[in-house]
């Protein structure tokens, strides 16, 4: 049936056949990042009155450029309504957060905090996660006397900690280590486990940063920032130049690209946010650095040899 919807001459169903698509409304979820082929094929099917759209601006997976939706609407009838408020993290992860938009040199990253949710933390963890045997206990123990359960937690892993086996199952190192101290995980860095869901509340979910758009947990932990910032400086220098645009350098464009890359996993957490990095050195250590020094009450800075410093 969708490719009678693929015909130019195709008319939208709830002009004249409602049986044929009789919701009231479709809703596409991150219509930011769609191809031109599905916006084309949504306009097809449905008039623009009964589509609704979830647009989140900058996190694009897909694309490197925002979809405009609105140019496709040949109807002209639309209306948008801004909702400006982060509703998911608490203020003071917000505030870390913005700092931390600005010190990367994103600075068109223009949103409100949800001034009804105070609290939050961040850790800030230089050096081996696993160096403090004290830290993933307090990590687990905060989550759980928040009244949470393991599957309430998100745990984000670069390429560089995810292996394939003989038989092509991506494991994630993670896992193994989660094992190791009898924990349930849902391994979602291979994807065939990712065509299911977690079927226990005990387990712990492990993702790649790739693939944690669209995920929540009240603890999320980010292991190995700065690898996976690398990653992507690495991976989006490959980009056509036609894509990145003819008033920016490579450098440049390819530096934005990559730091807007990381917004994504830094808006994941409610509660707590953990970001490991290799050195506080790096260029998002001292990224990190510079937000811990702006937002010290929320912020806590430990190091692998146990030692804990403050902020600033």
């Amino acid at each position: 049936m969708v490719l009678e919807y693929a015909s130019p001459t195709a008319q939208p169903a709830g002009l004249g056949v409602p049986e044929v698509m009789s919701w009231d409304y479709v809703m596409v979820d991150e219509a930011q990042d769609c191809r031109p082929g599905e916006v084309d094929l949504v306009f097809r099917m449905f008039p623009s009155e009964r589509i609704v759209l979830a647009d989140g601006m900058d996190q694009l997976v897909r694309s490197t450029h925002h979809t405009d939706w609105l140019a496709a609407c040949k109807s002209g009838q639309y209306q948008s309504v801004y909702l400006r408020p982060l509703l998911r993290m608490k203020h003071g992860i917000y505030r870390f957060v913005i700092s931390m938009a600005s010190h990367l040199g994103i600075e068109d990253w223009d949103v409100e905090p949800n001034r009804d949710a105070y609290g939050g933390r961040v850790v800030i963890v230089e050096g081996d996660y696993w160096g403090d045997p004290e830290l993933h206990n307090g990590v687990m123990k905060s989550n759980r006397d928040d009244g949470n359960e393991p599957i309430d937690m998100l745990f984000c892993v670069p390429p560089s900690l995810v292996v394939v086996d003989e038989l092509g199952t991506r494991r994630s190192h993670l896992a193994a280590k989660l094992r190791e101290r009898e924990q349930l995980v849902w391994d979602g860095v291979d994807e065939r486990v990712r065509d299911s869901f977690p079927t226990d509340v005990k387990q712990i979910r492990v993702v790649q940063f790739d693939s944690c758009r669209g995920l929540e947990g009240w603890v999320v932990v980010c292991l190995g920032l700065d690898a996976f910032y690398d990653y992507k400086l690495s991976k989006l220098q490959a980009v056509p130049q036609v894509e990145r645009g003819l008033y920016v350098s490579e450098e440049e464009w390819v530096r934005d690209a990559a730091a807007r890359w990381l917004m994504i996993p830094l808006t994941r957490a409610l509660d707590t946010l953990v970001l490991q990095v290799d050195s506080a050195d790096s260029y998002i250590g001292q990224a990190l650095k510079a937000a811990a020094e702006e937002c010290p009450d929320v912020t806590e800075w430990r190091v692998i040899d146990q030692r804990t410093r403050p902020a600033s």
